[in-house]
């Protein structure tokens, strides 16, 4: 069963309980998802928490039986888990802007917050309107995530604004060049590709545009953190980190068997990324090896049996440029330095070896 029918599944089941207990236990059933998780995606997807949700559909049905039946108000306020009069008359006023009791006048208008439902493109249709709040595929995020998208996650992941807008403009760039290539001939896109650009792209970075990337980054990464699986042999990762971005990521400055919290997603891959000599005949050798002329560390990182991770070359079409091959993406994780050492290649500023512990909890 895909995802958004669990998503609607998970709707139905609340629908059918508003007016009794809906279980944690049962949404995390329906949706095979961790409890918890689902509702984050609700959030992230609906602009609501999910339990924001339930009380606006709530109180549109005890609107609805107190303007069409002859129930005490007191009875609706029990029947849809408002145990208190007075806290019921308060959130009824909150949401429709007069009392209970006003409500039972002829010709008052209430707000009225429809059910919502997933199409198969996870647009969302009801509430007030129909909300045309566009969530992206796995798909998606692996493409623009190996491109540039990975700048602006992980800058939300660690608050830094500024560093964010900076990597939103440069993915911008990027998607309309790719775009304006591709009308001039230059190169070849197919049409996923082409709806992928469009839809990441933007006119002006205006606080409209801020609130889209911010929105999008979200579903990325919870995209992301969902389908990274457990292992079931260990890998050796590694993961290079060029001095020229020691701003971003910090300088390292660990000892033996420090706990060390990568607060970010991390790219790896099963072997040293572009610390040798790149062939000519090879796409972009030049830019590849003038590239390694900087100073870098590498992070070797010891993944366990059952620790999470997504293996990118389980998934072809994500991985089709050479660089690619064998890359794998990290959750944000805890860490112990297990051995630093130098090296014989004297770009080396050092190598790092981490034993990973433990995925944090998610982080959005």
């Amino acid at each position: 069963m895909n995802f958004v029918k669990r998503m609607n599944l998970v709707l139905d089941y609340i629908e059918n309980n508003l007016d009794g207990e809906i279980e944690d236990d049962k949404i995390a059933a329906l949706s095979a998802n961790p409890k918890g998780m689902f509702q984050r995606i609700f959030s992230m997807i609906a602009d609501m928490t999910l339990s924001e949700y339930v009380r606006k559909r709530r109180l549109t049905q005890a609107a609805a039986d107190i303007q069409n039946t002859d129930a005490k108000i007191i009875d609706i306020a029990v029947k849809y888990g408002y145990n208190s009069a007075e806290y019921f008359a308060s959130a009824f006023k909150n949401f429709h802007g007069i009392t209970p009791s006003d409500a039972r006048n002829p010709n008052i208008e209430l707000q009225s917050f429809q059910r919502l439902a997933f199409t198969s493109n996870l647009t969302i249709t009801g509430g007030n309107k129909n909300m045309q709040y566009r969530t992206i595929s796995l798909d998606e995020t692996i493409y623009f995530w190996l491109r540039s998208d990975f700048l602006i996650l992980n800058n939300v992941l660690c608050g830094k604004m500024k560093e964010l807008w900076k990597g939103a403009e440069k993915a911008n760039e990027n998607s309309k060049w790719m775009l304006n290539a591709f009308e001039e001939g230059k190169r070849m896109l197919d049409e996923k590709e082409i709806v992928r650009y469009k839809n990441r792209s933007y006119e002006t970075l205006d606080d409209e545009a801020k609130e889209n990337i911010i929105k999008i980054a979200k579903i990325d990464i919870t995209n992301l953190l969902n389908a990274m699986k457990p292992i079931k042999k260990e890998m050796l990762l590694y993961r290079t980190i060029w001095c020229d971005k020691e701003e971003f990521y910090g300088l390292p400055r660990y000892d033996v068997d420090d706990i060390v919290e990568f607060k970010i997603i991390s790219s790896t891959a099963i072997a040293p990324y572009m610390e040798n000599k790149v062939e000519p005949d090879v796409p972009y050798s030049d830019w590849l090896n003038e590239n390694l002329k900087r100073e870098f560390y590498r992070f070797e990182i010891t993944v366990p049996v059952n620790g999470f991770a997504l293996q990118l070359d389980e998934y072809e079409e994500y991985s089709q440029r050479w660089w690619e091959k064998g890359e794998v993406i990290l959750p944000p994780m805890k860490c112990r330095v297990k051995n630093i050492r130098k090296s014989d290649n004297e770009k080396y500023r050092g190598i790092f070896e981490f034993e990973y512990l433990e995925r944090l909890p998610d982080p959005v």
